[in-house]
């Protein structure tokens, strides 16, 4: 008896110690995705919960959800979202999920370090099912990656002489490119037929396996005013002239609606502080 025990003990050690560790891949595979809602986003029940259950009807204090979203029917079915903010005007992308949030204030008005204007950021989170929105990714690229400037790394790389290999000119290198060139590619936002393009939004993270059918990409933009369409992926630089676009996603009208009062809001305070900077630089000449 004590024989076959051990002869078990041994077997069960040798089948443990060749068992990957859950989540761990190889050096040149993609880290394990996450799993859908549906699958994981579960109570004390052990049952999933929908959103509404988890954002809307609880009675304990939580975290407020503070996106906006937009999706199509089927990124609410996988994710057990409500189906008010599905919209088939969304083209070219299965959700966009949008936020504000305060960054590091800009200092030094009128020579006074204390002296601060609040600045804030736009997020856009928007998610791509493989098989319906496919992504034209770079296959020399990571596969997730975080913006450097949400880390401590910001302050650090700037105090240090570097050349990041992660920018070009000030701009991040996108993580997406032209399958027959291997040219960068980068998103630009439209506006309207007459203005496609009027600017460009920052890279800030991107994950190309969020979720096992969905990818991730996240932009960030100093919250600008104007009516935005959508955003276009076209060619980083101006070696490609050929105006191609490899890929469209329109935003629907209903959700812009939603996103303007944020912006607008943002506009109001920046305005309000440097109205009464002026003041107060006006105030100061006529004194002198």
């Amino acid at each position: 008896m004590k024989l076959m025990r051990k002869i078990l003990f041994l077997f069960f050690a040798i089948v443990l110690c060749h068992v990957p560790a859950a989540g761990v891949a190889s050096e040149n595979s993609p880290p394990a995705p996450l799993r859908n809602l549906k699958k994981s986003f579960k109570g004390a029940s052990g049952k999933a919960r929908t959103y509404d259950e988890w954002f809307v009807q609880r009675k304990e204090v939580f975290t407020r959800d503070p996106y906006i979203w937009v999706y199509n029917a089927e990124f609410a079915k996988d994710f057990h979202m409500p189906d008010r903010w599905i919209d088939l005007e969304l083209k070219g992308a299965d959700a966009a999920a949008y936020r504000t949030f305060a960054t590091s204030p800009l200092c030094g008005w009128r020579g006074h370090s204390e002296i601060c204007m609040p600045t804030n950021l736009c997020i856009v989170e928007i998610y791509f099912n493989h098989a319906r929105h496919p992504l034209p990714w770079n296959k020399h690229v990571r596969w997730t990656d975080l913006q450097i400037r949400t880390t401590s790394l910001a302050i650090l790389t700037s105090l240090r002489d570097m050349n990041r290999a992660e920018s070009v000119d000030g701009h991040r290198l996108s993580p997406l490119a032209d399958p027959a060139t291997g040219n960068e590619l980068d998103w630009w936002f439209s506006r309207n037929q007459n203005a496609p393009r009027f600017g460009r939004p920052r890279w800030h993270a991107y994950d190309r396996s969020a979720f096992e059918d969905y990818s991730l990409i996240v932009l960030d933009t100093l919250c600008p005013q104007g009516e935005v369409s959508g955003i276009e992926l076209r060619p980083f630089r101006s070696v490609d002239s050929s105006g191609r676009v490899f890929h469209q996603i329109a935003f629907p009208r209903s959700w812009l609606d939603r996103i303007n009062p944020m912006i607008e809001k943002i506009s109001r305070d920046e305005g309000t502080f440097l109205e009464g900077e002026i003041k107060e630089v006006l105030k100061n000449n006529v004194a002198r």
